[in-house]
């Protein structure tokens, strides 16, 4: 199919999609096909929670500030009325409001994989869903790519009822595999979304392929430039606000009371440290503080729904609100501003509100420290294992995950060693990636054969660092289909891990915190 064709059948399939739910809005509905200039408001912006749910392009990989498409969104949305909040599990870019669900390298499969949770726990009331090119790129069921990213819009409406999805088609591709089959995969979409809406869902297909020129991506062909971002970023833009003027959003569901997810000690990066309140006293303003770990009350902290750190029935809070380095860390009661949000960040806590993180002053060893906002550096004083990380343990008595000398290095060797508490063996789970010293548990050289060696690489998101935990302890890497595994169930401290044929032996099991 060349060009002209994929342009008329993406044209013809969002003129048919739009026009069945967006009667009301035909103006609108044209400028979505078009790429037009933003439409007038007719009527007034609702809160916005989104969630930007895709592949690297969502993730904002190779954008210079790594905001991808987000950033310029957020500042169109936010300069034409919009309360807007981005939400999801990952945090890439400089901008404040860095969430999203973006993971380089995954496929539609992979996706589905997480976004029952994800949506259901963040509840947002716009989806930005673009997938698909990574079917395409590794050659995998190309043919029915278009059902399994319809079977996703499906996940998304059903776990999220009244949310709308704003699905882009794949942009234009120097890649010769996505060249060869995205036009075939688009054409396929209109038809999907116009069944969507005549269910009654408010999805909508949005043109990317038409918005972003070859000439606006980066070298690899595959990617934006900074340009092709913000080309991006109009695109959603205008869509938002075409399905804003039909009436499309509704306000975002409420997440239900703060739960704690997780809870328990918070060790520091100092080794032997844990984040303590001072003397256990739960009065407000009392301070946070830096204290050797002792299992009390004081050091027991819940990691809760909705972002805030609790210990003895109150909040972690910057003082008085303040967002500037130096900003001393208190305990205080729950109050739902800015100043108690902290999510989880490079093995630490980033504060949304100031866009700093939790810091112990100059690496500070001495006990009694009262802690501080800082600018986020990833160094041991940023590095706070969260309530429910911990050691992973494996099957052989006594040794457990590690990171060989606790060495923050890309390439480090994921070893086995006598378990000893120390941050090298604080590992979490969180969207199947493992981490600990601020970098995730990876197969080297993106292998996937047998005896290929597993170290620690920046967390990116790519598939050789997703790993599920099975019913038998083990760690199965979906991509290779083999498990994490100790090479001839070696006892021998600093014996580097690789994957294997999963078995369900001893040197494959990994009990996780």
């Amino acid at each position: 199919m060349n060009r002209s064709v994929i342009r008329r059948a993406a044209a013809l399939g969002l003129a048919a999609a739009a026009g069945a739910a967006w009667a009301t809005a035909p103006a609108q509905a044209a400028a979505v096909r078009t790429q037009a200039a933003t439409p007038a408001i007719t009527q007034q912006p609702v809160a916005l929670r989104v969630e930007p749910l895709g592949d690297s392009i969502t993730y904002g990989s190779h954008s210079s500030t790594g905001n991808g498409y987000r950033g310029p969104l957020f500042n169109a949305l936010t300069g034409e009325g919009f309360k807007l909040d981005f939400v999801g599990p990952v945090l890439e870019g400089s901008m404040a409001d860095s969430a999203d669900e973006g993971h380089p390298g995954w496929r539609i499969d992979a996706l589905q994989g997480l976004t029952n949770g994800s949506v259901a726990k963040y509840r947002p009331n716009v989806v930005l869903l673009m997938a698909g090119a990574n079917d395409l790129i590794q050659n995998n069921n190309v043919s029915t790519a278009p059902s399994r990213l319809s079977a996703l819009i499906d996940q998304v409406t059903t776990n999220d009822p009244g949310v709308t999805v704003l699905v882009g088609n794949l942009i234009q591709s120097l890649n010769a595999n996505v060249a060869a089959d995205g036009p075939t995969f688009n054409a396929a979409l209109p038809a999907i979304i116009q069944s969507k809406q005549a269910a009654g869902q408010h999805v909508a297909l949005v043109d990317m392929y038409d918005a972003i020129p070859t000439s606006d991506l980066i070298s690899d062909g595959i990617h934006p430039n900074d340009t092709g971002y913000q080309l991006m970023a109009n695109a959603w833009n205008t869509a938002i606000q075409t399905a804003n003027s039909a009436g499309w959003f509704s306000a975002a569901a409420n997440t239900g009371a703060a739960a704690a997810e997780v809870s328990g000690g918070v060790q520091s990066g100092i080794a032997g440290d844990c984040l303590d309140v001072n003397g256990g006293n739960s009065a407000d303003g009392t301070a946070v503080q830096l204290w050797t770990c002792n299992h009390t009350t004081a050091q027991s902290w819940s990691l809760y729904n909705d972002d805030t750190l609790r210990s003895l029935g109150k909040c972690l809070d910057a003082t008085a609100g303040a967002t500037g380095n130096g900003t001393k860390i208190e305990l205080y009661t729950c109050n739902g501003t800015g100043a108690q949000v902290w999510q989880p960040y490079n093995g630490g806590y980033l504060n949304l509100a100031s866009g700093r993180c939790l810091d112990d002053p100059a690496s500070s060893t001495n006990i009694g420290t009262q802690l501080q906002l800082y600018d986020c550096n990833s160094s041991t004083a940023q590095l706070w294992a969260a309530p429910g990380v911990g050691p992973a343990a494996s099957g052989l008595a006594g040794k457990c995950l590690d990171v060989y000398d606790a060495t923050n290095v890309n390439g480090t060797k994921a070893d086995l060693y006598t378990c000893n508490g120390t941050v090298a063996q604080q590992w979490d789970l969180r969207s199947g990636m493992l981490q600990a010293v601020s970098l995730c548990l990876d197969i080297a050289g993106n292998g996937t054969a047998d005896g290929t060696l597993v170290d620690v690489w920046d967390c990116n998101g790519t598939a050789n660092q997703v790993w599920v935990a099975q019913a038998n302890g083990s760690l199965l890497n979906p991509q290779s289909g083999k498990c994490l595994d100790d090479p001839g169930q070696s006892s021998t401290d600093g014996t580097q891990l690789e994957i294997w044929d999963c078995n369900g032996g001893a040197n494959q099991v990994w009990k996780l915190p």
